[in-house]
């Protein structure tokens, strides 16, 4: 049986930007708390939530790009650099392709 990709790369890593997560998912992803989410926030380790439609949530992208910085043990001031990139893309259109290494 053949089976065929519904998206390209490219369409794929596109409907990530356009995708949001609620925390619940965030935090199954990361594998932590509320607690330790906020913290995260507030020490600029994660960026803050969007509010869509009165809902807070986060950019899948944004997500994976945290979630890839932690999987290669980035240092807390290089993920610190990398929320702040991420909140200027959030201003400029969220053009994330610039922050991958």
């Amino acid at each position: 049986m053949t089976r065929f990709a519904l998206f390209s790369f490219k369409e794929d890593e596109l409907m990530q930007t356009l995708s949001f997560i609620k925390r619940h998912e965030v935090l199954r992803r990361l594998g932590i708390s509320k607690s330790t989410l906020r913290n995260h926030i507030l020490d600029k380790l994660f960026p803050p939530a969007v509010v869509i439609g009165g809902a807070y949530a986060w950019p899948v992208a944004e997500v994976n790009l945290i979630c890839r910085a932690y999987l290669r043990n980035k240092s807390e001031f290089f993920i610190r650099q990398l929320v702040e990139k991420i909140l200027a893309c959030r201003e400029n259109g969220g053009d994330y392709e610039s922050l991958e290494e």
